[in-house]
């Protein structure tokens, strides 16, 4: 592959490629029609590849670990190093979720975010809080990926449908180039290594399944060719992996979802990106890693065949992420350099908020007026709910439980009618407890809070999630400060 010295800076690149994998960027590196030399940061956080697909000149970076979480930090941190990108695109693997006469989801197919009108083409199923009548209701929008992109991915499925796609033309012609890749398993698996099986047969253990009964597969129409198929729908995200296929088909009944993935909430926000997940298993639990890097392939050709056909103009007219999401790119680089926001200059405004928490100053007199709100008498001691409260806590400080995945017993706990405010025999809460486990913080105090956990519950030695979280997480700190704040102002409205 070329690589000219061509000058290029920091502000020649317009296009982002986010992979959550090594594997994922091996595929999209590979595609690249020339790579271009590297080029300094701001911060040695991130690692990136250079080069150009069509007229675009590209980024590629990859996650240190998978996560909605990591995914922002690296696309944020990308911004800062790049400052001309106009969008991006999350290009990787995921699992899907066929639905019988409806989505004909095969692995080796490709599953690429489209916007509904409920749904910016991503949703976070894991994020969400109970009403009274026991609904589950999902917080919080996923933004749409800009117009440019959707415009063009309208495009290229016209002609997808009077000509066809090139996936099995990029496919070959990265072979062709890198042959090495064959070594890595970067090509079609075989048809005979496809299988799907009845949701309520689980695997019969081993890393392949030669074991598993082979009455319990799925019977499905072979298809005429190996070509990867295109499906356009709602992408579900999370923290958590799904290997189980009871829990995929509820997915998919509740959200109508064709595949699942743990990236795109973390970006859809902030960074307006385009998800492209190649197929690997079916999200239940006879998952294995056989189909990776060819699925992973499958995306990064839909990534190569989408540039190509994106005219460098078009990119030009459109507004730079930094432009749509200046303020909040400022509060990122003030916690990740510890230098007060009020510092940083973003589009001619400073990122300051009244008694915004991510500002020291502001913060300390926030905190000053939420230990002043608390009451002076001492916590009754009633563990009428300890046993419950201390069952409930244990879901929030381990890794794996029993009851399965936190958020959905979450969901059915609150469904069921139960409070989340309830100290056990120490007086601490569930939310108390999630402050201090190490799987998944983040996830689960946004989760408790979200769903209604009260910030300000003392234990029976006066300490409140905020002080835990003042002395555990700078992060979390923040964030409770700023529910606590939001929830006095709607109190206070």
């Amino acid at each position: 592959m070329d690589q000219p010295s061509h000058g290029l800076t920091n502000e020649s690149y317009t296009v982002a490629c986010i992979c959550p994998m090594g594997v994922e960027m091996a595929a999209v590196a590979a595609m690249l029609d020339e790579t271009h030399p590297d080029l300094p940061s701001t911060r040695d956080m991130n690692s990136y590849t250079l080069g150009r697909i069509g007229a675009h000149n590209v980024v590629v970076a990859v996650m240190p670990e998978i996560g909605n979480n990591n995914a922002a930090m690296v696309a944020m941190q990308l911004l800062n190093d790049f400052r001309s990108i106009r969008f991006g695109l999350l290009v990787g693997i995921g699992g899907g979720i066929p639905v019988e006469d409806e989505f004909d989801i095969r692995l080796g197919d490709i599953v690429v975010s489209k916007p509904t009108a409920t749904f910016g083409g991503v949703i976070q199923f894991d994020r969400g809080q109970v009403r009274d009548n026991g609904h589950f209701e999902r917080t919080g929008t996923l933004n749409k990926p800009p117009a440019v992109l959707m415009a063009n991915v309208e495009k290229l499925r016209a002609q997808h449908m009077i000509k066809g796609n090139k996936i099995s033309q990029n496919l070959t012609e990265m072979l062709e180039k890198h042959p090495a890749m064959d070594e890595g398993q970067f090509f079609y698996q075989g048809a005979e290594r496809d299988v799907l099986f009845e949701a309520t047969y689980n695997h019969g253990g081993g890393s392949s399944c030669g074991s598993c009964d082979r009455s319990k597969v799925i019977d499905r129409m072979p298809r005429k060719t190996t070509s990867p198929r295109i499906h356009y729908g709602t992408i579900g995200s999370s923290n958590l992996v799904v290997k189980d296929a009871i829990t995929r088909d509820q997915l998919r009944e509740d959200f109508k979802i064709l595949c699942v993935e743990m990236e795109a909430a973390g970006l859809m926000d902030e960074f307006p990106c385009l998800v492209i997940r190649g197929i690997c298993d079916y999200a239940d639990s006879h998952k294995n890693k056989r189909w990776q890097s060819y699925a992973a392939a499958v995306a990064a050709a839909y990534a190569k065949e989408l540039l190509s056909i994106i005219p460098a103009s078009e990119v030009a007219k459109t507004r730079t992420i930094r432009k749509e999401a200046g303020k909040h790119i400022c509060v990122f680089n003030a916690i990740a350099t510890n230098i007060s926001p009020n510092k940083y200059l973003c589009l001619e405004t400073k990122a300051t908020e009244l008694l915004d928490p991510a500002i020291e100053d502001d913060r300390v007199e926030l905190y000053r007026r939420f230990r002043a709100s608390l009451p002076n008498e001492p916590i009754s001691r009633d563990e009428t709910h300890a046993r419950q409260a201390r069952f409930a806590s244990e879901l929030m400080t381990y890794k794996f439980h029993a009851q399965g995945p936190w958020p959905f017993w979450l969901r059915d706990y609150i469904k069921a009618g139960h409070n989340l405010n309830i100290r056990d025999f120490g007086g601490k809460t569930p939310l108390h407890h999630a402050l201090t486990t190490q799987f998944e913080r983040g996830d689960k105090v946004r989760g408790l809070v979200e769903a209604g956990a009260d910030v300000s519950m003392q234990d029976f030695e006066g300490q409140t999630p905020v002080d835990v979280a003042k002395e555990q997480d700078a992060g979390l700190f923040i964030f409770l400060m700023r529910a606590w704040r939001d929830r006095v102002k709607h109190s206070d409205g």
